[in-house]
This record gives structure tokens, sequence and C-alpha cells, in this order.
């Protein structure tokens, strides 16, 4: 109950307040469509959003860079003074050009491959707890620390305990030194995190140590929770579509009525290619049925989005983002592929995905049902529900400065405020008219 009532107190006093400011870009705008123009432009504005190479930048100076803020190449140097400073081994962090490409805006950290180098810039930097965090969660777009993950438990316990990079390096070679366990924990991410963080606050490198060698696995396989909740979502959304896209038979004439020459072929192709498939593989295959299964995804992210995003038969219909967009929010932007991995039990789909994965579904179901239902489904209600279930996942709360999650708050806000103007704005489903319609506008200029 207590994380409820922070969340809450958080929507109310910071994501209300930035989310509220929208209303001046949007007054006197009546349609959807032009709405979500204006909120595209929003989110295309760099300046709404922190980058990370300003976040960088802002790091490093809370831990005393006073350097020129317009040379990269100065502030990369000073990171590296820092690194060899620490009696750390260069050849462990980012290369040269790595750093240079995140000072200069070029490029972004993977949330998943980069993760252990922000955290060992954060520890060669001596940033406290709080400032690491604060980076992970504002700047880096991600949870601080999975506790799954021997090196970044020991990562945590030495930024937490204020400890140095050497010793850091003695903790892992202990690690690796010792035999570990290789039966896979049944505890969700968050359990671990809490137990872990709870447990050694003293600084006890010895009794930190003996847990991570009876507790972690050394393959121990990530985010287990996250893809059983995205199954269950699945499945609890593909029936919420069909009732919605039955109930609606104006959307399918639309549909039919704009369907190009190059539809018609598309479909024609598919047809040919999926009965000399049948010819080959035989109807009660594995791999029919999986395909079936496959099948319900693709017509599922199709009425959430409102345009299908599988094109693999017919390229010529792909539609892509516009590239102004945040490279925050255009990478790893679900598709019916990427959820299709999940339910087929692969574990290569990215944790960034995973949690945009989650999120979108969630924002689906919620607001499916309450169309359905003709029932109010709330934006307080809708994040404090998300945060949970994103907690639970080990993944970081909603943040309205994330662009990708900024899209949920805002067509989550403006339901709120339509049905307050008008209650019967309910029953037409007004957050997911207006998620399709900034869904159409953002791939509208793109190429």
């Amino acid at each position: 109950m207590e994380n409820t009532n922070n969340i809450s107190k958080q929507l109310s006093e910071t994501e209300f307040y930035i989310l509220s400011k929208t209303d001046k870009h949007t007054a006197g705008l009546e349609t959807a469509e032009e709405i979500a123009e204006e909120i595209t432009a929003i989110v295309t504005n760099m300046d709404n959003f922190p980058s990370f190479s300003d976040g960088l930048t802002d790091l490093i100076m809370e831990c005393g860079y006073c350097g020129d803020l317009d040379s990269h190449n100065e502030k990369k140097q000073y990171l590296y003074q820092r690194i060899i400073i620490s009696g750390a081994n260069v050849n462990e962090f980012p290369t040269d050009e790595t750093l240079g490409n995140w000072f200069k805006g070029k490029t972004i950290p993977s949330t998943d491959k980069d993760r252990l180098y922000i955290q060992q810039i954060c520890l060669v930097l001596e940033c406290s707890l709080e400032q690491t965090e604060n980076f992970f969660r504002k700047i880096f777009l991600g949870m601080p620390f999975n506790f799954r993950n021997a090196e970044e438990c020991i990562c945590y316990f030495c930024i937490k305990n204020g400890k140095s990079y050497q010793e850091f390096q003695n903790l892992k070679i202990q690690l690796a030194e010792s035999p570990r366990s290789h039966t896979e924990s049944t505890s969700s991410t968050a359990v671990i995190r809490h137990k872990f963080s709870k447990e050694f606050e003293a600084g006890d490198e010895q009794k930190m140590l003996e847990y991570l060698i009876e507790s972690v696995p050394e393959s121990e396989k990530y985010y287990h929770t996250a893809r059983e909740y995205i199954k269950t979502l699945t499945e609890r959304c593909i029936p919420v579509a069909k009732q919605l896209h039955n109930e609606d038979p104006a959307k399918e004439d639309a549909r039919r009525e704009k369907q190009s020459n190059t539809d018609k072929a598309r479909a024609k192709r598919v047809e040919e290619s999926e009965s000399a498939r049948k010819k080959a593989i035989g109807e009660n295959s594995a791999d029919m049925a999986d395909n079936r299964r496959y099948k319900g995804v693709n017509a599922l992210m199709a009425e959430i989005y409102g345009f299908q995003t599988d094109t693999s038969r017919c390229p010529e219909m792909k539609r892509s983002f516009d590239k102004k967009l945040p490279k925050a929010f255009i990478r790893n932007f679900p598709k019916h592929h990427q959820i299709g991995k999940v339910l087929l039990g692969s574990d290569t789909v990215s944790s960034e995905m995973l949690r945009k994965c989650l999120i979108l579904l969630k924002f689906y179901f919620g607001y499916g049902k309450s169309k359905i239902e003709k029932r109010a489904y709330s934006m307080e209600r809708f994040v404090n529900e998300t945060n949970i279930l994103l907690n639970e996942c080990g993944f970081q709360e909603l943040y309205v400065r994330n662009p990708y999650d900024f899209i949920f708050f805002y067509c989550a806000y403006y339901t709120d405020k339509e049905i307050k103007k008008d209650p019967k704005q309910l029953e037409l489903g007004v957050g997911l008219t207006m998620f399709q319609a900034l869904m159409d506008e953002m791939h509208d200029n793109s190429t």
C-alpha cells in the first residue's frame, strides 16, 4: 500500500504538472489527428526530454568537471582521467570512440550491453547511490541494478558502501574463484532486489559474497516474471481486440475502402504462399500451431496500432518512425515479432523491449476493457497498476520524461480530461483513439 501511495503522490505533483503543460499546445484543437500532430511535435523536440549526452555531462560536472562544456574531447579526457586515477583498466570501459559518440549525442548506450559500463563509470566518479539511481532512472532510462546479475550486485554493494573500484575488482575475483550455485532462483526480481538491498546495509563483504555464491547462479535467466506477464496480457488482450473490432463494423468498412491495389496484391501473395506452405509442412505439424498463435499476435498488434506491423511479405507497405523522433522512443518499439518471440519461449528479447511490451499491453487491456464495459479507467489507476507490475518484474516505473512512457501518460491524461468534459466519450474509447492517431502521425513523415 505504501508503494501505491508514493506513486499517487508522484503522479499528482510531477507527472500531472508536466502533462497539464501540454494543454496550451492543444488549446482550440478538436480532432484527435490535430492534437496528435501537436503532441508529436512535443515528443520530437529534444528540449522536452533529457538526452543521454546532456545527462552524462551533468553527471561529470556534479563529480568535479570544470572544463569546457562544449568540448566533447575534454569531457571524454576528464572521464578517462578519473578511470586511471581509480586504478581501473581502461579496457574494462567503453572505447574512446564510443565515449566520444555518447558525449556528442550520436549514439546512446544499450540498456542491456552497456549497463555495467555505466555502473562502473558511476563507481569511478565516486557517485553516491542516490546519484547513480537518479542517473539510471532519468537519463539512462532503465532500472539501476539487475539483482540477478552477480557483477551488478557487487557494483551496487560498492557504490552503496563507498568502496573503491579496486575493491570492486577484488570482490569480483573472489566470486569468480568460488563454486557457484546452478539452481535458478524462483523468486521475482523485485523480491531478490529487496532481500539483497536490506541484508547488506552494514557493508559485510563476506556475507554478501556468500549470498551471491549460494543464490545467484552464473547462468541465471533474467526477467522470467516479465515474460510470463507478457504471455498472460497477450492472451487477455486478444479477445478484447476481437470484441472491439467486431463492435465497430465501420472500421472494417473504412479499411476496405482504403485498400489499395498493393494491399490486394499482398493478400493474394499471402494466400498463395500460405497454401503452398500448408502443402509442404502439413496441417497437423507443430509449426502450424505456432503460426496460428503468431497470427493472433499479428492481428492484435494491427488492432492496437491501427495498421499492420507484419509486412514481411510486402516490404513496400512497411511504415517506419520519423527519424526526427528521439532515439530512446524509436529504439525497441514493440512489434508483432518481439511479442511473438516471448510467446514462443525465446530469451533473446532485450529488457528494454520487455518493459515496453508490458506497458503497451497493460495500456491496451485497461483502456480496451474500459471501452467494452463502459466504465472509467483513470490515469491514476493506469499508472499505479502499471508501476506495481513493472516493479514486480524488476523494471523502472513509468517516468513522464521518458519519451516512450510520455505517450501513454498523455493518452491516459487526455482520456481523463475528455471524459470529464463529456462522459459519453467513455463509450468511444478516446484513449485508444488518441494512441492510434499518435502512431499514425509519427509514421506519416517517415522515409
